[in-house]
Formats: C-alpha cells, sequence, structure tokens
C-alpha cells in the first residue's frame, strides 16, 4: 500500500529509508512508538498496521479519517461508521466542538454560512435512517395522491429543491423516491384503482339504486364531450369524459354510452340528463329497453331556464341591464374601481363589521341567470358608495382621460352620463329592489336544490310556494312593477311547470310520487303552511301521475305486484293500517326539529316568508335524514310494506339528480 509512503505518521529510526528490494527499515509510528513496522519491497502489510493504526489513542482522528478514505478495507469502513455515529451524538449533547477558525472564516465570506451549517447539523445528527420496500410504496402513494389532487405537474418531483425539502423530510427515501415517469404511468394507475375501489363501497354502503347522470359540455380546445357520472344520495362520483365528434353527438351515440353503463339496468333507479333535443330523444330509445327506469330531465337547468324567462322580460331586463351597466362601468375603469374598494373598506371599519366580509360587485354569466340575482343585491348593499361615485376626485380624472384617449368620445360621454343618472336617482334603486325580491326566492329555492344531497320530494312543494307567492305579491312590488309584467312572470311559471310545445316542464311522474311518500316533507308542510297548503300541493297532479309512476317502477306490466303497490298506497295515503301510528310519530319528529328562532314566523301571512321558512325547515329536515330510517323499519311489518318501503328508499337514490 504506497500511499503509506506519503503520510505522515511513520519516521525512520536507521538512517536514509531505502526503497530498493531486500533492504529492510525500520518505520516507528511518531504518534506511538509502539507502533512499528518494515519498509520491504516497497509495501506496507496495511492488513496487519491498520488495525493497529485506528485502535491506537495517541493517533489524532483527522490522520484516521485520512487513512481510511485511502482505504477500503472492512476495518476502515466499520471504524467510520462508528466514528461518525459517536460525532452526531456529541454533536446533538454539544460535546463537541465546532472547527472554530474554518467556520469564521466561512462565515466572513458568506454571512448565511452559519445558518446553512446549523441547519444541516440538526439534520445530521440524526440517527441513522433505513427504510422497507413496504414503506417506501405507502410513501409513494401519498407522492402520488398529492400531486394528482393538487394539479402539480409531475416534472416537479424531479426539482433540485423538491427533492431538498424531501431529503429534509426523509434522507432515506430520497433514494427511492419515484421519478416523473413513474408518476405519470405507475402512480396514476394506482391512485385510480383505489378511487374506484373506494367509491363503489361508499356506493354500496348508501341505501337504495343508483342514479346514472349524462351531461355534454365543450373542453378548452373546442371538442364536444359527455361526462357520466353515478350517483346516490349525498354522494356522487364521476366515472369518465368521453370525447365525441360533432358528427357523433346524436341522440343513438348517448343511448348506445348510457347502455355501456347501464348494464341490465338492475342497480339503477333512473337516468338524469339536461334537457337539449339529443338528450330528450336519447330517453325515448332508452326507455323501450329500460321500462322500469324513470328517465328525468335536470330540475336545476329547468329551473335557470325560468329564471331567464323572468329576467328577459321587457321591463326586468331593462333593470338587469341597467344593474348590469353600472356594474360593469365600475369595474371597467380600475383607478375607478380601487378607490371604491378603499372608500368601502373604510365604511366597514367605521361601522365596526369587519367579520361579514366586503361586499363585492359581481356579474353573472349569459347563460347561469340564476346570477342574475346576485348581481343586483351586491349593487344594492353598496347603494350609498355607489350614489357618492361620481363625486370622487379619480372620477373627473378618468373622465377626463377617457375622453381624451378614446377615439369614439361620443360614447364615452354617452357612458359617464348614463352612469351619473342611474345612480344618482331613487328610480334606480328601487327598480332593483324590486327585482331582487321577485328573483330572490326562486335562486334561493335553485340554490337549495342543486348537487346531490337534497331529495326529489323537495322540489314540488317549494315550487308550489313559489307560485303562490307570486300570485300573491305585496304592494311593494305591484307599485314598482307593472302589471303586465307580474301576470307575464305568473305565465313564465306555469309553462316552467307543465311543459308546452317551446318549454320545457318540470313536472314529472317521479316527482310527484316521491312527495307523497315523504312523511316528513309533507308534515313540514303541514306544520309551517297548514292543511290548506298541502292539499294545494296535491292538486298539483292527480292520483294517475303517482299510479303511472309505480308503474314504471314495476317495468310497465299491469300485474298483482303493481296491483300490491298501489293498494299499499291507498292506505298509507289514508293514513290507515300500520301506517297511522308511525306517521304520528313522524309528525311529532317534525315539530320538534323546527328551530326555535322561526316558530314566531308560521303566523306571519307573507307568503315570501313562509317559503323561506318552508326552505329553513327542509333544511333542517335534510341534515337528520329521518325519511330513509322510518321507512326501513317497515321491512319486518309485511310483504307488501317491504315492497312499497323498496320503492321509497330506491327512490331516494333518484332523489338528488332531477335537482342537480
Amino acid at each position: 500500500m504506497e500511499q503509506f509512503h506519503d503520510t505522515p505518521i511513520f519516521e525512520n529510526t536507521l538512517g536514509t529509508p531505502s526503497l530498493q528490494k531486500n533492504v529492510k527499515t525500520l518505520l516507528v509510528c511518531k504518534f506511538d512508538s509502539t507502533v512499528k513496522t518494515t519498509l520491504a519491497y516497497h509495501r506496507i502489510n496495511s492488513g496487519k498496521l491498520l488495525p493497529r493504526l485506528l485502535a491506537c489513542e495517541h493517533v489524532p482522528d483527522d490522520v484516521k479519517i485520512k487513512l481510511c478514505k485511502l482505504s477500503g478495507a472492512k476495518c476502515s469502513v466499520e471504524w467510520m461508521k462508528e466514528f461518525s455515529l459517536k460525532r452526531k451524538v456529541a454533536e446533538s449533547s454539544g460535546d463537541v466542538a465546532l472547527e472554530v477558525g474554518e467556520a469564521a472564516v466561512e462565515e466572513s465570506q458568506d454571512p448565511s454560512a452559519g445558518k446553512r451549517r446549523q441547519r444541516q447539523q440538526l439534520l445530521d445528527g440524526r440517527t441513522v435512517d433505513k427504510i422497507s420496500k413496504a414503506e417506501a410504496m405507502a410513501i409513494n402513494f401519498f407522492l402520488y395522491t398529492f400531486f394528482l389532487a393538487c394539479r402539480i405537474p409531475f416534472f416537479i418531483v424531479d426539482n433540485y429543491f423538491f427533492r431538498q425539502f424531501i431529503g429534509a423530510l426523509r434522507p432515506a427515501y430520497l433514494e427511492v423516491m419515484p421519478h416523473r415517469t413513474a408518476l405519470g404511468t405507475t402512480g396514476v394507475d394506482e391512485v385510480y384503482e383505489e378511487t374506484l375501489a373506494t367509491t363503489a363501497a361508499h356506493l354500496d354502503r348508501v341505501p337504495g339504486r343508483r342514479t346514472l347522470s349524462l351531461d355534454g359540455k365543450t373542453d378548452i380546445r373546442g371538442r364536444g364531450t359527455v361526462n357520466v357520472c353515478e350517483g346516490k344520495q349525498a354522494i356522487t362520483a364521476y366515472v369518465t369524459t368521453r370525447y365525441v365528434g360533432a358528427r357523433e353527438h346524436t341522440c343513438q351515440m348517448h343511448a348506445n354510452l348510457a347502455q355501456e353503463y347501464l348494464g341490465d339496468g338492475r342497480e339503477f333507479v333512473a337516468v338524469v340528463a339536461d334537457n337539449t333535443g339529443n338528450m330528450r330523444k336519447m330517453f325515448n330509445i332508452l326507455r323501450i329497453l329500460y321500462p322500469f327506469i324513470f328517465f328525468l330531465g335536470c330540475a336545476i337547468h329547468v329551473l335557470d331556464l325560468l329564471v331567464e324567462d323572468i329576467a328577459k322580460l321587457d321591463e326586468m331586463a331593462e333593470i338587469v341591464a341597467d344593474w348590469h351597466f353600472v356594474t360593469s362601468f365600475l369595474k371597467r375603469h380600475s383607478l375607478l374601481y380601487e378607490a371604491f374598494l378603499k372608500r368601502q373598506s373604510k365604511a366597514r371599519h367605521a361601522r365596526g363589521r369587519l367579520g361579514d366580509g366586503p361586499v363585492t360587485l359581481k356579474l353573472f354569466p349569459l347563460t347561469r341567470f340564476a346570477y342574475c340575482y346576485l348581481m343586483i343585491h351586491g349593487g344594492l348593499r353598496s347603494w350609498a358608495l355607489l350614489r357618492d361615485v361620481p363625486d370622487y376626485s379619480e372620477y373627473a380624472v378618468v373622465k377626463a382621460k377617457a375622453l381624451k384617449t378614446r377615439r369614439n368620445n361620443r360614447d364615452e360621454a354617452a357612458d359617464f352620463e348614463k352612469f351619473e343618472d342611474l345612480v344618482g336617482h331613487q328610480r334606480t334603486k328601487k327598480k332593483g329592489e324590486a327585482a331582487c325580491s321577485l328573483l330572490m326566492p326562486i335562486t334561493k329555492i335553485l340554490h337549495y336544490l342543486e348537487g346531490d344531497s337534497v331529495c326529489g320530494s323537495h322540489l314540488l312543494p317549494l315550487y308550489t310556494l313559489w307560485n303562490t307567492f307570486i300570485h300573491n305579491l305585496p304592494l311593494s312590488f305591484t307599485t314598482q312593477l307593472r302589471r303586465s309584467t307580474i301576470a307575464e312572470v305568473q305565465e313564465c311559471t306555469k309553462h316552467r311547470w307543465l311543459g308546452g310545445p317551446s318549454k320545457v316542464g318540470l313536472r314529472h311522474d317521479f316527482h310527484c310520487l316521491v312527495f307523497s311518500l315523504d312523511p316528513y316533507v309533507r308534515a313540514a308542510v303541514v306544520a309551517v303552511c297548514g292543511m290548506d297548503e298541502l292539499a294545494r300541493m296535491d292538486r298539483t297532479f292527480t292520483e294517475d301521475n303517482v299510479h303511472a309512476a309505480l308503474k314504471n317502477y314495476n317495468g310497465g306490466k299491469v300485474d298483482s305486484k303493481l296491483s300490491r303497490l298501489i293498494s299499499e298506497f291507498s292506505k298509507y295515503k289514508s293514513r290507515t293500517g300500520i301506517y297511522k301510528s308511525k306517521l304520528s310519530a313522524v309528525d311529532l319528529v317534525v315539530k320538534m326539529q323546527i328551530p326555535e328562532k322561526i316558530l314566531p314566523l308560521l303566523s306571519d301571512e307573507d307568503k315570501s316568508t313562509k317559503l323561506l321558512t318552508m326552505l329553513a325547515v327542509l333544511q333542517r329536515l335534510h341534515m337528520i335524514g329521518g325519511p330513509v330510517t322510518f321507512f326501513n323499519s317497515l321491512d319486518a311489518v309485511s310483504a307488501d310494506s317491504v315492497e312499497f318501503a323498496h320503492i321509497y328508499v330506491s327512490g331516494r337514490g333518484a332523489g338528488p339528480f332531477p335537482c342537480m
């Protein structure tokens, strides 16, 4: 081992060392005279000498480290491991001093060097970290999920600073951490398979059968797509997105796509889609193949169409256009909008209502008129500030600059004059208040029903209360809106419920059935609105609608099973037999669930108050999830009741999507 020649460890005690063959030279260790060796044939027997040097207490550690780095012997590797462990333990307890001189020089050149060294010492001071294969696979799955759920590009996993961060958390994992290719292949497959299994388990735990929903969409590249989802009560699972071409976007293509997921159809109670012509023709095709499944148009889509019908009436359209202009004008001029927000913040601080948050001015997309109410509502809440905008010093600057720089100064001048006229007249506010009060109930109903957690039985009573409200408007409406406008709103409401040649109707036999079978909703209507209102709701459909829904559930067959279902429904409706005590108990439960703060409102004759009170009660009943539990208890009563409970629980599974 010739590297010992240059190591200042030995000294020659017999004169000048000779490197010639057959010439022996006695070498004595400078640190310990008991360690001796001879140099023969240009070599030192390192196998015998190195263990003695490493075991010698007089040889400094830095010399031993140099020798170990030059040697690959087993003893040197073991000594380095033992020395590293001792140094880490000593550093953690503060027994080992830092190399002050070298550190001082480095810190004088770079002030942050001390902080970096301190951080590294804390990380290096940990015990030796090892990671098993199973542990690495478990961490890999969480890494895959993190990148996919947070929509992080896969190349970030190879970023130097990200890997440095992972190394600081778990040094051993850094050696086995996957790269970007593994994330895009193995990672996606693992997360997808486990997500499918988890979703299937959640769906199986919810009682009732599934609902399949299809919704067409155009992606950012302009390609036609169809999104497919499955769901039950309070759970919706995305299944897939199917890309379709313009020529393939037909009712037959949609029907074939639905058949792929329906199979024999026994696991599904309903298919829901939007109300386009292709989707409704698809229903006609599938209805022949699956006569026992309900085919429903999206109720939220119809409600949004109703709001659009109302907002496009001549007088309402003028009010909406004025408030849209006020909001867009203010947001179009950034300097003016910043000044408005600054004064709005000061007003909030002055009132001491910081927890409420700022009232933002919002616009609404042309395809979502349900947000029209929020636009007018935000402007009304900021009306006191909007009136003062023309008096801002920033307003004069913006106006002068716009008239100077814009080519078409006449249009710009007209816009400024129109804005000043709108915010300067009380008529704008009063018209906005009337429109906002008119749109508020139907908008709240729409936003309450959308989603996957509200039952389809809530749709009919809320829509009936809306119809009652618009036929009994307070005086504040009739003085601000023309009678012809109110009559047109009533006509739009009628057409959107019953349907017509050019209007998509909301009423379906399924909605009539689930409302008739939901004891909690019916008891809530009686508690809030009285028996007269419940009778009015029952008159919006006939028993033929319920019998048609039962026949649909029975696969279109007229047999003994359908007769038993109709007979059981008659007993339930008349509250006789086993249903008498059960329904009486439901009435008591509903009364106990009504919040105390809305009890004084039950005697209020204002139809708007009745509607909002009913909405609050339904929200409370929806939280307890009582109806499914109630009808499950009928399973032990009789075979007819079991069958009747089955259809109701299955109907609960279809309840969400008609109100999506």
